[in-house]
Order: structure tokens, then sequence, then C-alpha cells
């Protein structure tokens, strides 16, 4: 029984630079991955070589998708406070 809690229903997919990743500390990359679970991943080539990666995956913050729909791509925003530090603030689901 499907119910809106389960976090394998919420599907999407996060293109991310392969300099926000490489260059990132620690901090940064714990607000990514503590809010999305990728499950797979392709190396994208739309400008320079491997300039971004797709991740596949879950977030309890993505939409529920059912299993016959292609799921959405979203993009991550955060917040910075006065003090400089970077927080997860939501998710927007980019319109095609």
């Amino acid at each position: 029984m499907k119910t809106e809690n389960d976090l394998h229903n919420r599907k999407g997919k996060l293109i991310v630079s392969r300099s926000l990743i490489l260059e990132s500390d620690e901090k940064l990359l714990r607000e990514i991955f503590t809010n999305f679970f990728p499950v797979d991943a392709d190396r994208n080539h739309q400008y320079t070589y491997w300039d971004s990666i797709m991740y596949y995956g879950v977030s309890p913050h993505f939409e529920i998708v059912e299993s016959a729909c292609i799921a959405p791509e979203y993009e991550i925003v955060f917040d910075t406070n006065a003090k400089g530090v970077v927080k997860f603030s939501h998710f927007n689901k980019r319109e095609k």
C-alpha cells in the first residue's frame, strides 16, 4: 500500500555542477546529500567535458511520482545567513 511517506515514491533528478561537488566543503555536501539520496548518476557533457552530474534519487522534499511516470528534475536552493553559513532551503521543480 502506497502512502505519502513512502520515500521510494518521491523520485527525481538533480543536476549538480562538477565544480560544486569537487570544490565544496564537507558542510555544503552534507546539506545536499542529507536532503537528497542518490541511487544512480550520469555525467553530462553539455558545455565542457564532464561539466555536471545528473543524480537520480529520492528525497522527502520531492513530489510523489507514480511508477509509470518520468521523474521530474529539481534544482536545489540554499540560504546563506549573515555569518556566511549555507543551509538547505528547498527544491524547486523545474518545468519543461
